[in-house]
């Protein structure tokens, strides 16, 4: 489901002829690192449990993947 809407999104934006797809791209990858260091912020507030930063960060690097394998 992840990948399907990677690949939606991609679709969208490759048919504006003004967007830059390198941009997308670098945008989509600085987001997933925002994520990740949100949790980690999170976690060091103590406002999160260790085992829910861990899973939070296990889904986000899966959808990084998903994202990352979709490009091609």
């Amino acid at each position: 489901m992840v990948r399907r809407v990677f690949f939606q999104q991609k679709q969208l934006f490759s048919r504006r002829q003004d967007l830059d797809l390198d941009m997308i791209t670098n945008l989509s990858i600085e987001a997933f690192q925002w994520e990740h260091s949100f949790v980690q912020e999170r976690l060091a507030a103590g406002k999160l449990s260790q085992e829910l930063a861990n899973a939070l960060n296990e889904q986000i690097s899966t959808d990084e993947l998903v994202y990352s394998q979709s490009l091609d």
